[in-house]
């Protein structure tokens, strides 16, 4: 997994992975109570033009929400990896709208990288020229969620030539003829 890298490596196939900066956020909330693991729910909201998730008080004394998908599209080269003030605008905002008592103080931001293909699924398959290559991309940010299986299908793949899994679905060919 090469990560916002995929699509430079993978040159040759022309694959549509696309990279794009997305920010996430740190906040104090009003009524830190509200917010801790057991009250306050893992989210994912999706909205005409953005998608927003976010965690609990867990690890840092914060809540965290991030946008999910829709970012600008970068290279990992050239991203502006500094969490400036329209990514505030843009998680608060959200915030106020959603779930006001969490748009607290922001205590600190990041970014992060996606690397999606059009249809927003994994490529997991063999390269179609080089039988001893196999390729994982297109994990969008939340590729880590999955690999325990990700890995077994790769270990399958990379060892055996084919897997038992099912993963037609992310098969290299919707997108490389």
């Amino acid at each position: 997994m090469a990560g916002p890298w995929a699509g430079r490596l993978l040159a040759e196939l022309k694959l549509p992975l696309v990279v794009t900066r997305q920010a996430m956020g740190f906040y104090q909330p009003q009524e830190r109570e509200a917010f801790e693991i057991g009250r306050f729910p893992l989210f994912l909201m999706e909205l005409p033009g953005h998608n927003f998730y976010g965690f609990p008080l867990f690890g840092v004394d914060c809540v965290k929400v991030a946008h999910h998908h829709g970012g600008r599209m970068v290279t990992p080269e050239t991203v502006d990896r500094a969490f400036n003030a329209d990514d505030d605008q843009l998680l608060r905002d959200f915030l106020q709208a959603y779930i006001p008592q969490a748009a607290g103080a922001l205590r600190f931001g990041k970014i992060c990288l996606y690397t999606s293909t059009p249809d927003m699924d994994f490529i997991l398959d063999k390269h179609p020229r080089h039988a001893n290559i196999a390729i994982a991309a297109g994990f969008s940010g939340h590729g880590f969620k999955f690999a325990p299986a990700v890995g077994e299908v790769m270990a399958e793949l990379s060892m055996n030539g084919k897997t038992e899994r099912q993963i037609r679905r992310f098969n290299i060919g919707r997108y490389y003829k």
